[in-house]
């Protein structure tokens, strides 16, 4: 029988964990536990005693941190980095990822004790793309929380819902919700248009067409092959970040984790604080 949680329902990301950190922000850490920890933080577990705990994208998770998981999952405590004191939680947990576990379990990239520990009950969403009635429902959603965080009212135009309906979502319920988020941020006169929609697609566009152009068509079909590629991924790096509120959310779009993006841009030689959010 199902028990209501009087407690938190706290959210971690596992893809925004940096690598280094991932211990002293997933269990909490103590002041001076490393280089950079100014202060005490709590662990998310501690921050959800009484509630829900929900580990988004586990799959990310570093393999060398999924025995602790396991342990603080199977004995209800967690001991921030740089303490010796355990601390007793009690948290439900939920866990999701877009991969599928029994194959990260057969590669050697998830152990298959934690996996049989988070499996109690299983569920499979269906992508978006076969379940469209959702899709207006979430993009109001995402357009109200727009809203709320700018004060403005603003709303669907007309053909929106149809040209949203029309697209596949490869990316699910992220790429709609951050689709929705960045053209509700280049919309004009509190309604997010069509054009609103399209106009990042259309960058996209022209980088493909710059790629595929014949030697007569561009001056990047005349260089290197990798040097029209790296160029489009400039273009295509800088804008994202633009109308991204996060490296994490820029990181999703693209498709690729938050770590893997970084390396990207730090090879073409982007400071992603340069155009992040449009600076």
């Amino acid at each position: 029988m199902a028990t209501e949680r009087s407690g938190r329902f706290i959210t971690v990301d596992c893809t925004g964990l940096p690598h280094q950190m991932a211990d002293g922000l997933l269990f909490g850490h103590m002041k001076g536990a490393f280089t950079g920890a100014t202060s005490n933080r709590p662990s998310p577990f501690e921050e959800a005693d009484g509630g829900t705990l929900f580990l988004d994208e586990i799959g990310e998770l570093p393999l060398e941190l999924q025995p602790k998981l396991l342990r603080a999952i199977d004995e209800r405590v967690v001991q921030r980095l740089g303490s010796n004191t355990q601390r007793t939680v009690d948290v439900r947990i939920m866990a999701a990822t877009n991969r599928d576990p029994m194959q990260e379990v057969n590669a050697g990239r998830f152990r298959v004790d934690l996996y049989h520990r988070l499996a109690g009950i299983l569920v499979k969403i269906q992508p978006l793309r076969n379940r469209r009635e959702d899709i207006p429902f979430l993009a109001k959603l995402f357009l109200a929380e727009v809203c709320e965080r700018s004060g403005q009212k603003i709303e669907l135009g007309a053909g929106v819902l149809a040209e949203l309906l029309r697209r596949e979502w490869a990316g699910n319920v992220r790429e709609l919700r951050q689709t929705i988020l960045r053209a509700a941020y280049l919309s004009e006169g509190g309604e997010v248009t069509v054009r609103d929609l399209v106009q990042f697609d259309d960058v996209l566009e022209q980088g493909a067409a710059k790629d595929n152009a014949p030697a007569e068509m561009g001056a990047f079909a005349r260089g290197p092959l990798q040097a029209a590629v790296d160029e489009f991924k400039r273009g295509y790096s800088r804008q994202l970040l633009a109308e991204s509120p996060s490296m994490s959310a820029a990181a999703r779009v693209a498709g690729m984790t938050p770590r893997g993006f970084q390396l990207m841009l730090r090879k073409l030689g982007i400071n992603a604080e340069d155009y992040l959010g449009g600076r």
